[in-house]
């Protein structure tokens, strides 16, 4: 970096070392310095507001967001990690709203569907969530967060039948998963498939024995 400065694979990876290290404010340095000299460098101040979430510091994580935001009201990466931290803390229709905006500057981009989808699904807007997650998954079929809630919410709405096929899917890509293994367990159960059921379900409490909403479900 001394040599050539802008060396962008250099200064990343030293970052990198850095923060597997915990040396929080060396790695901040590294990005300050590079917005110092390009205050448009958006990848750099992402990376800084990144750096303050990986440490811990919420606050400032969201004030350079905010900055970012200001900046470059055009780019949707802000928004988007806004909103999983707004998310992180529940604080779901605000997410909600940052999401939206995702959508908005950036509708082939799954992840702006994914999360809208999700944070309705948390606000208990269960029919308003699904045309949001059904989008994520025409962009990213294999999506196993999207695959996993879509399926979650045909089961709350009591469509086991629609819910099965999506967690399938969401388990063949993460086979242990061990939320998507209770989900479709009571989709089966549902379906009055008891053997199904307490099959994934046992293969389920094989992998948490102490998962209290699965042991709750396995004994109903």
């Amino acid at each position: 970096l001394q040599l050539t400065p802008n060396l962008l694979e250099a200064r990343d990876r030293l970052s990198q070392i850095y923060l597997a290290r915990h040396e929080w404010n060396k790695a901040l340095h590294i990005y300050l310095e590079a917005v110092k000299k390009d205050s448009t460098d958006i990848p750099s101040w992402l990376e800084i507001a990144d750096i303050y979430q990986t440490k811990k510091d919420t606050t400032s994580a969201l004030k350079t967001l905010d900055q970012i935001k200001h900046r470059f009201p055009k780019d949707w990466r802000a928004y988007l990690n806004k909103g999983r931290i707004l998310l992180d803390q529940q604080k779901f229709a605000l997410a909600c709203s940052e999401f939206k905006k995702v959508v908005k500057l950036a509708p082939k981009i799954a992840w702006g569907w994914l999360f809208t989808g999700i944070s309705l699904v948390h606000l208990d807007s269960l029919k308003q969530s699904q045309p949001y997650l059904k989008k994520a998954l025409e962009i990213a079929p294999n999506d196993p967060l999207g695959n996993y809630y879509l399926g979650s919410v045909f089961s709350q709405l009591n469509q086991p039948g629609n819910a099965i096929p999506y967690l399938k899917t969401a388990l063949k890509v993460r086979p242990n998963w061990v939320s998507a293994l209770g989900a479709l367990a009571n989709a089966y159960d549902n379906l009055k498939e008891y053997t199904i059921a307490d099959s994934l379900f046992q293969t389920a409490l094989r992998l948490a024995p102490e998962n209290a909403l699965i042991l709750n479900n396995y004994g109903y």
